[in-house]
């Protein structure tokens, strides 16, 4: 799952994993655990560079944990990953990513995005010091840019008004027609 932050992908990548019998993994928390630093303080100590490199790591020792395991009927990994919201956009991670399955960006409204990130943007260093008369327009920006990766999604999913479990189902219902041309 691609997304911009606060979209809902870890708690959406729950909710599917969960309806297809699938293990569920967060690259952010997988990064967290194996670090012993939150996202956050890896960043804030290292730059987004070296994160992004830290995360790129990261991708390809989740893809490889989970090739050839809990395989389905179609020789895939059955897992359901939540990448974070830059994760696509550093080198070239989209392609890596596109290879290793099917990708579903979750799409939210910049309007929503800001409710949602607005009582959050401390913990995010991407959008921490951002004054609330800017904070629209810089996630605006920012997924003007992020776009042109996340557009490269098998799957897109517009999430605006709707819940986890509702998403969780429309993915479904997008992923049998993708597998099996329904």
């Amino acid at each position: 799952m691609v997304g911009y932050m606060a979209v809902g992908k870890t708690t959406i990548a729950q909710f599917l994993a969960e309806k297809l019998s699938a293990a569920c993994v967060d690259l952010d928390d997988y990064i967290e655990k194996k670090g012993g630093k939150s996202v956050a303080d890896l960043i804030n100590d290292g730059g987004e560079e070296a994160f992004r490199k830290t995360e790129r790591k990261a991708l390809t020792d989740v893809i490889d944990l989970f090739s050839g395991k809990r395989v389905d009927g179609r020789g895939r990994a059955k897992v359901v990953v939540a990448l974070g919201g830059g994760t696509p956009c550093y080198a070239d991670n989209m392609d890596v990513i596109r290879a290793s399955g099917v990708v579903v960006w979750l799409r939210l409204s910049v309007g929503h995005l800001t409710e949602r990130l607005t009582a959050e943007r401390g913990s995010r260093p991407l959008l921490s010091g951002v004054q609330d008369c800017r904070l629209s327009c810089t996630i605006g920006r920012h997924l003007t840019i992020r776009s042109t990766y996340y557009e490269r999604a098998h799957i897109t999913v517009d999430i605006d008004g709707l819940s986890p479990d509702d998403a969780a189902n429309l993915i479904i219902e997008k992923l049998k027609r993708i597998l099996y041309n329904n």
